[in-house]
């Protein structure tokens, strides 16, 4: 199911980490777009389910976390 992206790998969230915040935000929002592409052309929207639920088990909520979350709420509030 994770195959297609490089920042998961058998649901463990394991992200790149830049030092600098805008960067890490920046990240986020490059893997969302990523998870946006493969729910996508998957036609699986459990995707999302299953990446919140790999960082929600990482315990950690960064710029890279902050990025992803808000990048994906602007594609909600853009309709897709």
């Amino acid at each position: 199911m994770f195959e297609q992206m490089s920042f998961i790998t058998d649901r463990n969230w394991l992200p790149e980490r830049p030092p600098g915040y805008m960067d890490a935000c920046d990240l986020g929002k490059r893997y969302a777009d990523e998870l946006i592409a493969a729910t996508v052309e998957g036609r699986n929207p459990l995707l999302f389910g299953a990446v919140m639920r790999a960082i929600i088990e990482s315990g950690i909520y960064e710029g890279v976390e902050v990025g992803f979350c808000q990048r994906i709420g602007a594609r909600c509030i853009q309709g897709g």
